[in-house]
């Protein structure tokens, strides 16, 4: 933890401005636990309600008509829009509404498409919901409303392209979400906007060239599987290094595990999961836990 008496020095020599000051000792040094504990337990109920209500309507599809299935998410909507206007969209209660809102507006599409067969598409549904979620982002000014519509916008572009697992989506997504991720990470606008983002941004780029790459990792050097295995663990080393020179301790240990686990699907054709070959994982695996450890405790110290 950052002790109070470094952020009032920084304050004192000016390279922090009063806003920020408070904002940071708010961030990591709360003064009110119970909010700073509700505001996140605000965040996870509404996610579950949603999840809720998704599921509740997928379900019990066969047995609901055709009016109930469509004023379902109309009423959620109608309902989320009325507590975000009566909350207001700068309070917590107001942007979780929003949320709300912007969930259920994908499952009317669904519903709708589903019935009349307008959205059998899943482009179809998924580049409406984009573009409809872009207005509640001017609305709210949340960069987690920002960060949804870039995740079902490229869900539309998967989905348009001939789904997920197709060789242009895979160039197409590792290329928006490292974008995304340079433009938060550089952009002087979106420097205030915190750790937190830049990990869920970087996350699904991560995951999805560590996928990509390990099914690829058993025809690694045949052409066109080379540059899938090939760009994993580019990217991997990349992150790895930035991570280190950060010394962020999440995004280290996140990609030295992608980088062992790439390492590990190449070993596997020669080294299978025979005992030799487990034990060599195994081996890799702790050695990547511990070079992570080390460079989180080295950072630990050094905010001490």
């Amino acid at each position: 933890m950052i002790p109070k008496t470094l952020l009032d020095s920084l304050l004192e020599q000016g390279y922090l401005t009063q806003p920020t000051y408070v904002d940071l000792l708010n961030r990591l040094r709360p003064q009110n636990t119970r909010r700073w504990l509700s505001v996140r337990l605000l965040a996870v109920g509404c996610a579950f309600v949603l999840a809720g209500f998704v599921c509740f309507i997928a379900a019990n599809w066969q047995e609901m008509g055709l009016i109930l299935r469509l004023s379902l998410p109309l009423i959620g909507l109608v309902l989320c829009g009325a507590g975000a206007y009566y909350k207001k969209l700068d309070t917590w209660p107001g942007q979780g509404f929003a949320f709300g809102a912007a969930v259920m507006i994908g499952a009317f599409l669904a519903v709708f498409g589903q019935i009349y067969q307008t959205g059998a598409f899943l482009y179809e549904l998924f580049g409406l919901w984009a573009l409809l979620l872009l207005p509640l982002c001017w609305l709210t000014r949340n960069k987690w409303m920002y960060l949804f519509a870039l995740y079902v916008a490229t869900v539309y572009w998967g989905s348009f392209q001939g789904g997920i697992l197709t060789d242009g989506f895979c160039w197409a997504a590792l290329g928006v979400y490292f974008t995304a991720w340079a433009l938060v990470e550089f952009l002087p606008a979106c420097k205030n906007w915190g750790e937190g983002l830049k990990r869920f941004i970087w996350m699904p780029l991560s995951v999805y060239a560590t996928v990509w790459g390990g099914f690829s990792a058993e025809k690694a050097f045949n052409f066109p599987n080379a540059g899938y295995y090939l760009v994993a663990l580019v990217l991997a080393g990349f992150f790895l290094c930035y991570a280190r020179y950060k010394k962020d301790a999440a995004l280290f240990a996140w990609n030295a595990l992608a980088l062992t686990g790439l390492i590990c699907a190449y070993l596997d054709q020669w080294l299978g999961f025979r005992t030799f070959g487990l034990l060599i994982y195994c081996l890799l695996f702790v050695g990547s836990g511990i070079v992570s450890y080390r460079l989180w405790f080295s950072a630990r110290e050094e905010i001490k």
